[in-house]
């Protein structure tokens, strides 16, 4: 099953749960021995296991004993690195705007 926005998001937590456990077996790695590895408890693990709420740094510690944080480098792209950024007339933005569409001129309806 492929991760992506048309998952709900408990059905991706799910999904991403079970490929590190399955990760982790396939390793011959015990919850008890990743529990160790990643400085969490072994209630941590096996509540992540089955699809329970952990906090996000427990989360990246579990996936730092398994060697899989190289991927989370591509989740959300660095925007110090995006050429526009090297661009002398380039300001970053520190806020989002919406912008307004024209107003219509206003008529009391009886007009054509």
């Amino acid at each position: 099953m492929k991760i992506n926005k048309m998952l709900s998001p408990e059905a991706a937590k799910k999904e991403l749960s079970e490929r590190i456990k399955q990760h982790r077996i396939l390793s011959g790695i015990t919850q008890e021995k990743l529990a160790d590895m990643a400085m969490v408890s072994v209630r941590t693990v096996k509540r992540f296991e089955a699809g329970e709420e952990i906090s996000l740094l427990n989360f990246i510690r579990i996936l730092n004993a398994l060697d899989l944080t190289d991927g989370l480098d591509g989740l959300v792209p660095d925007q110090e690195l995006r050429p526009s950024l090297h661009m002398s007339e380039y300001k970053p933005r520190k806020r989002v705007s919406v912008k307004k569409s024209p107003k219509k001129e206003w008529k009391w309806g009886d007009e054509q």
